[in-house]
């Protein structure tokens, strides 16, 4: 076994991206560094280098990863939230503690600069569990054969994306967001990191890569009533597919539509595979249900990272009125005590004036994202007491909308 001197992580200086991109290059086994090169320099120039972290080991750079930062909505309220991502160890440092001292630290630095929210798309759940993060969603699998996708939906008013179309592409992303929790808020300055990262091409030729995101609208009357991002891929048994990153529209006629267009992509597809909100209701459209495979999937890993600014954050019916203290133990800021006070529609916290409900860190931003009820985590043991009038309250304070990242989002 190598031994090293204990890794410690910090925040990157500008002249060693390259160095941490080659560190990602080699752990991913990838021919390129520009994947992780690209978006680091983004982020260091544009958000600053605390959000490029990496962990040094025998005085050299062995482990990086990155924190993207924008807002989360949840219903018509916006939260900050951080998307970590490309987490690497060289293959000779991994199981030495260099990940986890990153993931520590990125965790204090987003408390420090003020982040409330985290996800990620884990590569184990139970490794970023010691850290604070836990499962944020559910969703539904689908994989559509191409005769039942082309079938079932009017191709003829989809088109590829121009460069002119994102600002409506936004507008539309936003709004239909605010039915779940935890979909990014589409900005300029989101897409602009997309393109870097993903290098979208938008200049209305309809001619399709291979394994090359592209993004095509459904346009009626002049206005973008859904768009779709995907590509041509290979399932898990390497039979071509067409793989879909996100897929949105106003209405079921617009998202059938879209997906009758990706049958279309790829004369040698088998297969359309997206994921979908868990409340989706496709297979009920289908006239044979079962010749769609559908299956419930983990999603992305959701942390609350400053769970007092989290609950300040949301907007909660006016007529509700109390009080609640929390004990959130967190495995790496400490035990968090502070009393919430619903008032007017907001609520208000304060320092811990009295005994109330325990659970730790996990439960709570399970709680938060929308993926467990108060009611039935008590119900599983997960809140403490798991009775009484504090969980009915806690219960009335979280809005009922469910979680959703497509696998667009970063992370």
């Amino acid at each position: 076994m190598l031994e090293i001197q204990n890794p410690f992580a910090r925040s990157i200086k500008t002249d060693e991206i390259h160095t941490a991109a080659l560190v990602a290059q080699i752990a991913f086994n990838s021919e390129k560094t520009r994947p992780w090169e690209a978006p680091a320099e983004w982020l260091a120039k544009n958000k600053g280098t605390d959000y490029v972290i990496v962990a040094e080991a025998d005085g050299k750079i062995v482990s990086s990863l990155i924190s993207a930062p924008s807002l989360a909505i949840f219903g018509t309220d916006n939260i900050s939230l951080a998307s970590v991502g490309s987490v690497a160890t060289l293959p000779e440092y991994r199981r030495r503690g260099c990940a986890a001292a990153m993931m520590e630290h990125v965790v204090k630095t987003l408390y420090e600069h003020g982040q409330i929210l985290s996800a990620l798309w884990p590569f184990s759940f139970a490794y970023y569990r010691k850290f604070g993060w836990e499962l944020g969603s559910e969703t539904r699998t689908y994989h559509i054969p191409i005769e039942i996708a082309s079938s079932i939906g009017n191709p003829n008013e989809t088109r590829p994306a121009l460069a002119t179309d994102i600002p409506a592409i936004s507008n539309l992303s936003n709004r239909l967001a605010e039915h779940y929790n935890c979909i990014s808020r589409r900005d300029s300055e989101w897409w602009d990191l997309q393109q870097v990262i993903r290098e979208f091409r938008l200049d209305g030729k309809d001619d399709i890569p291979n394994e090359e995101p592209v993004i095509w609208v459904h346009e009626k009357g002049g206005e973008i009533e859904g768009y779709c991002v995907f590509e041509l891929s290979k399932d898990e048994n390497g039979e071509p597919a067409v793989k879909v990153y996100e897929l949105t529209a106003e209405t079921k006629c617009t998202r059938n539509s879209l997906i009758a267009r990706m049958a279309m992509a790829d004369t040698k597809a088998q297969k359309i595979i997206f994921d979908a909100p868990a409340d989706d209701t496709l297979l009920a459209e289908i006239e044979n249900p079962r010749s769609v495979e559908c299956k419930v999937s983990p999603g992305f890993q959701f942390r609350v990272i400053n769970p007092k600014a989290a609950l300040e954050s949301l907007s909660i019916d006016p007529n509700i009125q109390g009080k609640l203290t929390f004990e959130i133990s967190d495995p790496v800021l400490g035990k968090i005590s502070f009393t919430a006070e619903a008032e007017n529609g907001r609520i208000i916290t304060s320092r811990n004036k009295r005994d109330g409900i325990s659970m730790s860190i996990q439960t709570f931003s399970q709680i938060f994202s929308g993926y467990l009820r108060p009611i039935k985590a008590a119900h599983i043991g997960k809140v403490e007491p798991s009775f009484g009038t504090d969980i009915e309250f806690l219960e009335s304070l979280i809005p009922k909308r469910l979680p959703y990242r497509s696998n667009l989002e970063l992370g």
